[in-house]
């Protein structure tokens, strides 16, 4: 696969996605969504450049799904399992992990409930 440019936030995916489409055969972006196991819309907003994923964990699965090291992402590669201590740090590591992307998944929800908790703590305020 050609080298691309590996920035640190991942706004490179769109890039590699093409790549990896070329140089798979892959013909569609449905084709492609199936590969990295989102929805079609989202692979073509990745390629278009209208959307980027900064999130670290979903990077590191499109990783997986198109066989490139985390770094084509600028991400650094994650040690291996015999390389960790005692698998606490580990699994808190994991529980961190499950705990950002449950408050990520429902960040919208959540602005709204602290700005119509905040709306109700002051109702003299405006544009809330």
């Amino acid at each position: 696969m050609p080298t691309v440019n590996r920035p640190r936030d991942g706004s490179n995916l769109g890039e590699v996605i093409q790549t990896y489409m070329r140089a798979h055969d892959v013909t569609t972006h449905g084709e492609m969504a199936a590969i990295l196991g989102v929805d079609r819309t989202l692979v073509s907003k990745y390629v278009s450049g209208s959307r980027r994923c900064q999130d670290v964990t979903q990077l590191r699965r499109f990783a997986v799904a198109m066989d490139v090291p985390p770094s084509t992402f600028g991400l650094v590669d994650e040690p291996d399992e015999a390389d960790a201590d005692d698998g606490a740090r580990s699994d808190e590591n994991e529980r961190w992990k499950a705990t950002r992307q449950t408050l990520n998944r429902n960040r919208h929800a959540l602005s709204k409930v602290a700005a119509d908790q905040d709306a109700r703590n002051d109702p003299g305020r405006v544009g809330v």
